[in-house]
């Protein structure tokens, strides 16, 4: 009997070391397959960081031979907007500053050509609105313009062209509900509108809220300001720019006493602005 046990009891020890031997072998197995695996995975994603980089050198035109244009300069983005662009805009002063011309055009396909020309008119007494009409080129079936072109009777004008983001990363910054609670783009811009006293309360007013889903160059033009035949004044033209978790807005009216113009073209004219949407 106690033979009988003995050779049970080595019988059990006999095979817990076998399942102990067996175990290690898996967990060796499944160590070697993690390490397989994660170095695959780094390789994987080394190669991806080096081609990401390859690309942007490209893009930026680093790696390109002697002499090559780079696609990032002024004259390459003019004849790319001319080719795919969304708008442009111009503001212009007329020799001996007897004018002031601003001038809109939104590109886009054969859908676009159903725009309508609006005239809205609510007084809307005791809402201390500036103004109380307005008119804009817009669509069927739209509160708003889209094209973003309004002549206020306040004596602002107030255009945009939209700003191509260059570098997804900043839609990082885009916060939507229920983190960010807020009214949608067009209403804010449309409250904005009827709001604004000046081009500089505009700039003020509007960047209140920047939801990073409506990236823009703003151009807002004060004729209130503007005297025919004298100097450019301050607060003339106000330039604002939006793109996700980063704005800007500066009186520009110096562009339009040295140089006579102001050119929009869906390109940031910031500093702050065009290094982090990838311009």
């Amino acid at each position: 009997m106690q033979k009988r046990i003995a050779d049970e009891e080595s019988a059990f020890k006999a095979f817990q070391e076998k399942h102990r031997k067996n175990h290690e072998l898996m967990e060796a197995a499944a160590a070697k397959a993690n390490a397989t695996h994660a170095h695959e995975h780094a390789l994987a994603h080394a190669a991806k960081h080096i081609k990401q980089a390859a690309a942007e050198r490209e893009r930026k035109g680093k790696n390109a031979p002697n002499g090559a244009v780079d696609p990032l300069s002024d004259s390459s983005w003019e004849q790319r907007v001319a080719q795919d662009g969304h708008c442009s805009a111009y503001v212009r002063v007329t020799d001996g500053m007897s004018d002031l011309l601003v001038g809109h055009t939104t590109w886009n396909d054969y859908s676009e050509m159903t725009r309508v020309f609006k005239y809205y008119t609510f007084p809307l007494d005791g809402s201390k609105s500036m103004t109380k009409a307005m008119a804009m080129s817009s669509y069927p079936g739209l509160i708003s313009s889209t094209d973003d072109y309004y002549v206020l009777d306040s004596g602002l004008v107030v255009m945009d062209t939209s700003l191509e983001i260059l570098n997804p990363q900043v839609y990082d910054y885009v916060k939507d509900f229920p983190v960010n609670v807020h009214v949608p783009n067009f209403m804010h811009l449309m409250a904005v509108n009827r709001m604004a006293k000046t081009s500089a309360d505009w700039a003020r007013e509007y960047l209140k809220m920047n939801l990073g889903t409506y990236n823009a160059q703003w151009m807002i033009v004060d004729y209130n300001n503007f005297e025919p035949g004298s100097r450019i004044k301050d607060n003339v033209l106000w330039v604002v720019e939006t793109i996700p978790g980063y704005s800007e807005a500066q009186d520009m009216s110096h562009a339009l006493r040295e140089n006579s113009h102001w050119a929009s073209f869906n390109r940031p004219f910031f500093k702050k602005i065009r290094e982090p949407s990838g311009h």
